[in-house]
């Protein structure tokens, strides 16, 4: 269970949304009032996970329209996860995440991967405005996917400092790495988060039989 703080689930009614109506309409239960009035003290990981995947969604499609930048679909999303999957290496998972991504024409992320000494670094960079606060969450959550992604792939977490961002200092410190587990590195040159090189050679251990995306998928 985790703690109802305010965070990137209440920032979409700074966009116009209602936080009330989100809520109504996945027909949990409990109310805004509820959260805010201390009446609900933890919610279920599920409860969470339904408010945070239709927030982030909800935020993501609104920096898209601040930039006329069309939405990559979940399906999208899906297929990129079942392209991945019968990579060899994590090398081989980045590389044709490259070329998927690409293929969509602007509808996702543009990827990379760079080498530099001893280490890899992931870069995944979008046309979001810097001051965007909805760009900021959304491009967290994308930066937050691939890199569990590549970790569930693997079997093991990618090390990392943190995620590097474009974007200035505009959310809560603490609710941020409660929500994304790493510090948040603002104001850098690109979104990108940086591993040792040697995971590149890591094999691609995840049994295809059973496979299942990470979630909430997005990017």
């Amino acid at each position: 269970a985790v703690a109802p703080e305010w965070g990137p689930p209440w920032d979409i009614a700074a966009i116009g949304e209602d936080p009330a109506a989100i809520l109504a309409r996945l027909r949990l239960p409990f109310t805004v009032d509820d959260l805010g009035g201390g009446r609900v003290r933890l919610i279920s990981d599920e409860h969470f996970m339904a408010i945070y995947r239709t927030c982030v969604t909800l935020l993501s499609n609104h920096a898209n329209r601040e930039r006329n930048l069309p939405p990559m679909s979940k399906d999208e999303v899906d297929m990129l996860c079942y392209c991945v999957i019968n990579c060899e290496t994590l090398e081989a998972v980045i590389q044709r995440a490259v070329r998927f991504c690409a293929m969509l024409g602007g509808r996702a992320a543009e990827l990379s991967l760079e080498i530099q000494d001893q280490d890899a670094i992931f870069h995944m960079d979008t046309l979001r405005l810097p001051r965007s606060t909805s760009g900021l969450l959304a491009d967290l959550t994308g930066l937050s996917f691939y890199h569990r992604l590549f970790s569930w792939l693997i079997g093991e977490t990618l090390t990392i400092a943190g995620y590097a961002v474009t974007y200035e200092h505009r959310g809560n410190t603490e609710t941020l790495l409660r929500l994304f587990h790493h510090p948040i590195l603002y104001q850098q040159r690109g979104n990108h988060f940086r591993f040792p090189a040697s995971y590149l050679a890591k094999p691609v251990v995840i049994l295809r039989a059973n496979s299942v995306s990470p979630k909430p998928s997005s990017t």
